[in-house]
C-alpha cells in the first residue's frame, strides 16, 4: 500500500512550535533541557533500533502512525543547530563544540544507523526522515512539478566532498562562542523550503549528504 503524506499543515505546526521554542530566548534553555533529558533519548534510541527490525520483521502498525512519531522526535534533534548553533556553519564541527545540542550528543550513534537503515531501499529517507515527511507533505500543496536541468544533481555531490572535508580536519570554523542564529543560513534555509514546493524532495535529492549517500548505495544495488 501506498504511504500517503501527512497533513502539511499538522507538520508545520508542530515544526512552527519547535522553531520557537528553540528561538525564544525565554524556551531555549527548557528545550535543551527536555532533548537532554532520559526519557527522550531513550525513546529515540529504542525508535532508532526499531527501525532495525522493521528490516528484518514488517510490522503492521500504520504507515501514517510511524512516520508522525519519528517526526516528532527527530525533528528537534534536526532542525536544532539549524536555528541555533555554536559554529557559523551547523551540524559539522560537533566534536569542537563547547556546549554540544542534542544533534552534536547523539550524532555519532544516528547517523551511523541511518545510512544502514538506507541500505534496505533508503528506508530511512524515503518512510523516516522528518525533512523527507515534511517535502512529501509540501507536494500535495502545490501540484505542479518543475525539474531542474540534470548537471543540478552534481551539487549534491560537491555538498557531500565539503561535509567529508570538514568533517576529516580539526577545525572550529566560525566558532561563535555562543548558541546563536545565523542569518544566512536561516535565509538558505527557507529558500530550499520554498523550493521544496516546486522541485520534489528538493532538500533530499539536491543537498543533503545522507540522502547523496543513500542513492550511491542504490545506483551500487543496481549493478
Amino acid at each position: 500500500m501506498k504511504k500517503k503524506p501527512l497533513s502539511f499543515l499538522l507538520l508545520l505546526l508542530i515544526l512552527s512550535l519547535f522553531s520557537y521554542l528553540i528561538l525564544n530566548n525565554s524556551t531555549f534553555s527548557l528545550i535543551y533541557a527536555v532533548s537532554f533529558n532520559q526519557v527522550y533519548l531513550i525513546l529515540v534510541y529504542f525508535l532508532t533500533i526499531f527501525l532495525f527490525v522493521e528490516i528484518f520483521f514488517r510490522t503492521k502498525i500504520s504507515p501514517k502512525i510511524k512516520s508522525i512519531l519519528y517526526y516528532v522526535f527527530f525533528l528537534p534533534i534536526a532542525i536544532f543547530p539549524l536555528l541555533k548553533c555554536y559554529f557559523k556553519i551547523p551540524y559539522l564541527f560537533c566534536n569542537n563544540c563547547p556546549r554540544k545540542c542534542v544533534w552534536g550528543n547523539m550524532r555519532s550513534i544516528i547517523i551511523p544507523s541511518f545510512f544502514l537503515i538506507n541500505l534496505d531501499k533508503r528506508q530511512w529517507c524515503f518512510n523516516y526522515c522528518p525533512f523527507g515527511c515534511l517535502q512529501d507533505a509540501q507536494k500535495k500543496i502545490v501540484k505542479k512539478n518543475v525539474k531542474l536541468p540534470k548537471y543540478f544533481s552534481f551539487v549534491r555531490y560537491l555538498i557531500l566532498l565539503l561535509v567529508l572535508y570538514f568533517l576529516t580536519i580539526n577545525a572550529n570554523h566560525g566558532n561563535k562562542s555562543v548558541y546563536s542564529v545565523n542569518l544566512i543560513v536561516m535565509i538558505i534555509a527557507l529558500i530550499i523550503f520554498l523550493l521544496g514546493f516546486f522541485v520534489h524532495r528538493a532538500f533530499c535529492n539536491y543537498v543533503c549528504p545522507i540522502g547523496t549517500v543513500g542513492d550511491i548505495g542504490l545506483e551500487i544495488e543496481k549493478k
